[in-house]
């Protein structure tokens, strides 16, 4: 019954993350997308710090030194950190978009997903599956019966913003009564954590310049509705993560021989190159007849062979990438971190300079390329023992 409950609760997880960026994708036109990734770039950013800051660190903790902090004190640091990106973001949006826009719901909205993402890990790890379960489901049912309701007399992009809050606030509800317990302040939680937070920030932040600020650093160049069209291209590989995902603790326990069996890489290259034949005939065929040429998703039709392509990189990089978290040095993982932030910065930028959207999302894609192929050297020579040496130099590994 354990192991149906955690099924059920991964199914509801999967559910829950999936759609808010898919309903953007197909509803909202490139322009739209373009302005609604600025909250949810930040919103990514504002999860990354959570997990380096407060779930993982305290994870860490509880694992490695058998003590923890308990709910108040938790859930005092994820009410400040919340508050600080949501307002990061409806600062951000307003300056970018305009006092006109809905920046305050923006806001809103990040600070409650970050407060619901970080509830629900506390409800996952102290074993409140019946409540996880209700969170999700509620967060869906709010995001939809809100949609429905906001959108007759609003725009799109309010609507799914407007949507997106009302989800993480029905889904706050079912943290139960223990929720509002706060205990000592952010400063206080630093100094505990600190040696655990340290590494993991560091991981974080390397990974948030390629990803995060790459998009940023394009975004003014490329206007809205090109910017819209090139994050689009990223959440193609939204089925790569739902399959992976509740796969990593199976993939990350396999033997080192197993990992690069001729069985096991039938399986990456199979199911990797399945996913990108079903987006490019979805992208050229299916989405054509869906009548979406104004919505983003109908945008992607014209880089059905580049979305395909980063299918399988981001396939292929995920796989390994969660085989090294599970067995390389954590010296292997910053040489990792330090040649895929590189690539995510520098090959989309020189795409983007040589031939405007269209370099700089085959520029996206070739860096997603050069990233699996990293993890997949790492992951090669960290089961057999081997030291991780991409680019040797008198000082050590130098960045791809």
């Amino acid at each position: 019954m354990r192991r149906i409950a955690r099924g059920v609760s991964a199914l509801s997880g999967a559910t829950y993350s999936a759609l808010i960026p898919i309903t953007a994708l197909i509803l909202l036109s490139p322009a739209e997308y373009g302005i609604f990734s600025i909250p949810y770039l930040i919103f990514s950013f504002g999860l990354s710090l959570q997990l380096s800051i407060v779930t993982e660190a305290w994870t860490r903790r509880r694992v490695g030194d058998l003590s923890e902090s308990g709910w108040p004190e938790f859930w005092t640091t994820l009410v400040s950190l919340s508050a600080l990106v949501g307002l990061g973001a409806a600062t951000i949006v307003a300056i970018a978009v305009g006092i006109s826009s809905p920046w305050w719901l923006a806001g809103l909205s990040v600070a409650t997903a970050l407060l619901r993402n970080g509830a629900r890990y506390f409800d996952v790890a102290s074993r409140r599956g019946n409540a996880v379960t209700l969170a999700d489901a509620s967060g869906i049912v709010a995001f939809g019966v809100t949609f429905l309701l906001v959108l007759p007399v609003t725009d799109s992009f309010t609507a799914v913003l407007a949507s997106w809050f009302a989800s993480g606030l029905a889904s706050l509800v079912w943290t139960g009564a223990r929720m509002w317990q706060f205990g000592a302040g952010p400063f206080t939680w630093i100094r505990i954590h600190k040696h655990h937070i340290r590494p993991l920030l560091t991981d974080s932040l390397l990974l948030d310049a390629g990803s995060i600020g790459t998009p940023f650093l394009l975004a003014p160049f490329l206007g809205a509705t090109k910017f819209g069209i090139y994050r689009g291209i990223s959440n193609v590989a939204l089925p790569v993560r739902l399959i992976l995902e509740p796969l990593r603790p199976s993939i990350g326990g396999q033997t080192p021989q197993s990992v690069f069996s001729a069985r096991n890489v039938a399986f990456v290259l199979g199911l990797s190159a399945f996913l990108a034949v079903a987006c490019f005939l979805a992208l050229e065929w299916v989405v054509p007849l869906l009548d979406l040429q104004t919505s983003t998703l109908g945008a992607l039709t014209d880089f059905a062979m580049p979305a395909s392509v980063f299918v399988v990189a981001n396939f292929v990089g995920h796989y390994y990438y969660i085989v090294c978290r599970a067995r390389s040095t954590q010296h292997q993982i910053v040489v990792g971190r330090i040649a895929q932030t590189a690539g995510a910065i520098v090959i989309p930028v020189l795409g983007f300079l040589a031939f405007d959207l269209d370099g700089a999302i085959w520029g996206f894609v070739g860096a997603s390329a050069v990233s699996a192929l990293v993890w997949a050297v790492i992951a090669w020579k960290a089961t057999r023992g081997l030291p991780v040496r991409i680019m040797p130099s008198a000082s050590g590994p130098a960045p791809l």
